[in-house]
């Protein structure tokens, strides 16, 4: 007797993105995400033992996420310009591995990213300071549920508060 452990699953989700420029110097952006995704059929094996699963939540599945940002740009004389820039998001609780174990679901979190940038006015080069993930938050990407055997759980997670400076060359 063998038994397919992943049968089906369904999802149905929207997304809506908006960006405006209400003046020559700022642009906004927002996005805004629905999910709703379900296991139809899915047993998994627990202590050797299969067992059903379909009432667990897929991986990386938030209900919601959303975001924010900004752009604004000053001409600085008739050659040069400083750009500045902020964009926060939202990203609902999610699964981070398959048995979707509690201790180790990411829970609901934002993150705040922002730069500043002095190049020239035709974008041909720029030099841009910026900081990701401006309030430090511990995000956990990944995870593995080896409760049965060796008996731990391990979670990965993303970049802390990371600082750069860049210099870009458009040609």
């Amino acid at each position: 007797f063998r038994r397919v452990l992943f049968r089906s699953s369904r999802s149905f989700g929207a997304e809506l993105e908006l960006s405006a420029r209400p003046t020559d110097r700022l642009t906004l952006t927002g996005s805004v995400g629905l999910l709703d995704a379900k296991y139809r059929e899915f047993d998994i094996l627990v202590g050797g033992v299969a067992t059903d699963a379909s009432d667990r939540s897929p991986v990386n599945s938030p209900d919601f996420n959303g975001s924010l940002g900004a752009t604004y740009k000053v001409p600085i004389g008739k050659r040069f310009a400083l750009t500045m820039h902020g964009d926060a998001s939202y990203r609902s609780e999610v699964a981070t591995e398959i048995t979707d174990s509690p201790d180790l679901r990411q829970d609901g979190y934002e993150m705040i990213n922002a730069f500043v940038a002095f190049g020239d006015i035709d974008e041909r080069w720029e030099l841009r300071a910026g900081v990701k993930n401006l309030t430090d938050q511990a995000v956990r990407v990944q995870g593995f549920n080896l409760a049965d055997f060796p008996g731990v759980q391990v979670g990965f997670f993303g970049a802390p508060r990371t600082y750069d400076l860049r210099l870009f060359f458009r040609f």
